[in-house]
């Protein structure tokens, strides 16, 4: 495993899946909605929230905050 800090500061629009079943065959989770695979990354908050309104795309905003661990916290965090 890698810890780095690439792609942290890019914001993603991601589409929430819609129709949801259960496949017969599998008994897996699906969907035939296909925007649900779709993911757009832009460099602002700014430029998603634009690209959003322009498209007529509801959004909400989920702030995460990314840190990287040294492997003795990886560590730390698995034995607790």
């Amino acid at each position: 495993m890698q810890s780095g800090k690439r792609n942290t500061k890019n914001w993603l629009l991601e589409f929430d899946t819609l129709d949801t079943g259960i496949n017969p065959l599998m008994g897996w989770e699906t969907s035939k909605d296909t925007m649900s695979e779709v993911k757009l990354e832009f460099s602002s908050k700014d430029q998603a929230i634009n690209y959003a309104k322009k498209n007529n795309i509801d959004y909400h905003i989920k702030n995460y905050l990314v840190k990287t661990l040294n492997y003795e916290e990886m560590w730390e965090l698995l034995i607790k």
